[in-house]
Parts: structure tokens; sequence; C-alpha cells
């Protein structure tokens, strides 16, 4: 098993539309809902800031997991990415790439 995914939240809220969406073209995410079959998938945002939802865990009162909900325009199914884990790779991804 690899070593969790750590990353600072603040750096996952300042993940814009544009750094998500190329990852999740990178990454192949945009698949079919399983509810629909359509394949047109919305970020929700709130006064210019992409939404992430988080839950606190039962077991560690101090601990909360981020996540990334992404939204099918047709039904509205929604499906949810861990935040942590897309924000490593993007961050991982623009460091080798030169964009950070």
């Amino acid at each position: 098993m690899s070593e969790p995914t750590k990353v600072d939240p603040s750096y996952i809220k300042s993940l814009t539309a544009d750094q998500i969406n190329q990852y999740l073209q990178r990454k192949d995410c945009e698949r079919p809902c399983e509810a629909c079959g359509h394949s047109d998938w919305l970020l929700d945002a709130w006064k210019g800031h992409i939404v992430f939802l988080s839950s606190n865990l039962p077991y560690i009162t101090e601990a909360f997991m981020i996540t990334l909900p992404l939204t099918c325009s047709f039904c509205g199914n929604m499906r949810q990415l861990n935040a942590t884990r897309v924000a490593r790779d993007i961050k991982d991804w623009e460091a080798e790439h030169g964009q950070e």
C-alpha cells in the first residue's frame, strides 16, 4: 500500500476549473453517467470558486475528507473524486511540466 496523500487544504481550494478539467481529461474521468448514460459533467462553482465537499471522519474527530463533486448535466447524478488525490496529481504534473 502506498503512503497517504497529503495536500494543504488551501491548495485544494485554489484549484481552478482549467486545472481540474485538464486532470479529468488526462485521467479519462469523464466516462458516461452510470444513471443515464450521458457524458456531460459539470463542476459546481460558487462565487467563482469550485465547490468542494468535506466530510468529518466519525472515528477521528479532527480529521475530514475533501471530495470534488461532478454532476451529470442531464440527470443530476453525482460522482465524487478524492480532492486530495486530484490536487496531488495536479501539483505533481505541473511541477514535472514546469507549470507550477
